[in-house]
């Protein structure tokens, strides 16, 4: 029950999320039956076209809630929203610095990922004056000042 969703979209378990409750949203992601037809079930396709916890997280800026989910589904990583912004470009704009270093801590591959409108996170981080995650970005993937969004413009323009 903790995976179905309202009308909305909105399931319990995303609303445990988005109110930073660590205990219960470890408590519904380690609930018995997570297993479908004998196998393992893992959390991305339990949620599959529904809204992102891990960008419900981010947005209540709760790093303990981050890493539950991303323990329980490392995959999650790498997740686009409804509007298909990765997470990390969510956290960028955000200027949301903990959260953005526990995403790059586990994979670096969405710093190369363009959302929907064609920007990078780090033109995003840019665009909102975030020069911590900027810097965090840039020391990680140093390269990633050469990307260049659907207009042509680099990290500077």
């Amino acid at each position: 029950a903790s995976f179905l969703a309202n009308k909305d979209g909105t399931s319990p378990l995303y609303l445990a999320v988005e109110a930073g409750n660590v205990s219960l949203v470890r408590a519904m992601l380690n609930r018995p039956g997570n297993k479908i037809q004998g196998k393992t079930s893992t959390l991305a396709s339990q949620l599959e076209g529904r809204k992102s916890l891990l960008h419900a997280a981010l947005k209540a800026k709760n790093t303990d809630v981050l890493n539950v989910i991303l323990n329980d589904d490392p995959s999650l990583v790498n997740e686009r929203d409804e509007e298909g912004r990765t997470c990390l470009s969510v956290g960028a704009s955000m200027g949301y610095y903990k959260g953005i270093c526990k995403l790059l801590d586990r994979s670096t591959k969405s710093v190369y990922e363009c959302d929907k409108d064609g920007s990078f996170p780090i033109h995003m981080a840019v665009e909102k004056g975030h020069l911590k995650v900027v810097k965090e970005i840039l020391k990680r993937c140093p390269d990633s000042k050469e990307l260049v969004n659907k207009q042509g413009q680099n990290m500077l323009h």
